[in-house]
């Protein structure tokens, strides 16, 4: 996942797995930099 910011660009590594634990991706969300509801908007 990439996301682009001021300071640069994130990048996260996303687990090739059907499913993933809400704990795994509401870490991957804050690693790049992201609020959660940003994140649902985007869906």
């Amino acid at each position: 996942m990439l996301k682009e910011t001021q300071e640069g660009k994130k990048f996260t590594v996303v687990p090739l797995h059907d499913e993933l634990d809400k704990g795994t991706l509401l870490e991957i969300i804050r690693q790049i930099g992201m609020e959660k509801e940003e994140f649902i908007k985007m869906l």
